[in-house]
């Protein structure tokens, strides 16, 4: 990723990102098309995570973006070198790729539908020394 174009701003419990490509501060999305709707649904802590199935080129791409960023947290702030980072790409070898992201969309099972996926902030957790991405899906 080319970082002249991207803030990273630290906050209490993370850090929020934003692409200032276009003159102003957004947040990073990507679109994605054709995803089967939610193959798990879970509650956790007052919050609704959806995991999607994504093809394997998606994969790829989620994991360009947090191999980068966890780079550049690390290379920014030598601190997170030994902390753990959790992926929000779950799954497992010969298994259709899962994508965890925030939402408060309520979705039907099994269908396809197209969904944008939107980076909401780089999490920390001081007491387990873990840090990743938190997405959201619209």
């Amino acid at each position: 990723m080319n970082f002249d174009k991207i803030d990273i701003i630290q906050k209490i419990k993370g850090f929020k990102i934003y692409s200032h490509e276009s003159g102003t501060m957004e947040k990073i999305k990507f679109c994605l098309e054709d995803i089967v709707s939610p193959f798990a649904l879970e509650t956790f802590n007052k919050v609704t995570y959806i995991n999607w199935e994504i093809p394997d080129d998606v994969v790829n791409v989620i994991l360009c973006v947090e191999d980068s960023l966890q780079n550049e947290i690390i290379s920014r702030y030598p601190t997170y070198q030994t902390w753990k980072w959790l992926t929000t790409i779950r799954g497992k070898d010969n298994y259709t790729k899962l994508l965890r992201t925030k939402s408060s969309l309520l979705i039907e099972k099994n269908i396809k539908t197209n969904i944008t996926i939107i980076l909401d902030k780089l999490w920390t957790d001081d007491k387990t020394k873990t840090f990743g991405l938190s997405w959201l899906s619209e």
